[in-house]
């Protein structure tokens, strides 16, 4: 398994997808350190991304639009879009008490986080559009959102979430980039629907402080192609060479 870091930069997550595919399918199908740069996360490649989901729902996998929910609701926000606190209620009191497991529940970590069990809730999310809005100075790197708490997730080999933290990147030219990290990340079904769902995250920070979106970048601490053994690695391949 390949320890140096790899840098991956593209301009769309569909062909960041397929260099991130062919590099782990060279690389023995696990990798540490693989870092992802995509240009203009909002892209998108409908046809490229109706196939995936063809190939992640015959093996019983997750689609793109499921994983990206977790990290970003978009089709909550076009209902309440324009009024974010109704749009935050709305997830923390009605979404999020349907989900029946621990996975699945990055936003509502970023808008109703705890340090610890019993501690008082708290909104990152909003405490940073608040801060970025009221302040007279565009402050490079001062937002971080973050997902782990050392009192709950510490030390736990599994369950404890793949996300870590996120963090804004600020440009006087008011552009806003935004840094993930994970610890772990798995091609099949998780990446395309993570980076999906970090830009439309990023797209709604930017909306509501009138920022342009900038760059993705998402370092994976270990990156594998698959947390099964689905799809099987010839069918990985051919999808590939079908998208060369």
């Amino acid at each position: 398994m390949y320890a140096h870091a790899k840098l991956i930069e593209s301009d769309i997550i569909s062909s960041a997808w397929l260099e991130i595919l062919k590099y782990l399918l060279g690389c023995q199908g696990s990798c540490y350190n693989l870092i992802v740069q995509i240009q203009d996360p909002l892209q998108r490649n409908h046809i490229f991304e109706r196939e995936l989901d063809d190939l992640c729902k015959r093996d019983n996998l997750l689609t793109i639009k499921h994983v990206a929910y977790t990290i970003f609701p978009k089709s909550l926000w076009h209902i309440y879009g324009g009024d974010h606190e109704k749009f935050f209620d709305k997830y923390i009191n009605n979404v999020y008490p349907k989900i029946k497991t621990s996975w699945g529940n990055y936003f509502h970590r970023m808008i109703h986080w705890t340090s610890s069990y019993g501690s008082s809730p708290i909104n990152q999310i909003e405490k940073i559009l608040v801060a970025i809005n009221e302040s007279t100075k565009i402050w490079k790197s001062a937002y971080t959102i973050q997902i782990t708490s050392p009192t709950m997730h510490l030390g736990r080999v599994r369950g404890a979430p793949c996300l870590n933290y996120i963090t804004l990147q600020l440009q006087e030219n008011k552009i806003m980039n935004l840094m993930a990290v994970f610890r772990n990340h798995y091609l099949f079904p998780r990446i395309y629907g993570n980076y999906l769902g970090l830009g439309q995250l990023l797209e709604f920070i930017c909306d509501r402080t009138e920022f342009k979106v900038g760059i993705l970048t998402c370092l994976s601490s270990h990156a594998g192609l698959s947390e099964s053994s689905r799809p099987s690695k010839i069918e990985m391949r051919n999808f590939l060479s079908s998208h060369a």
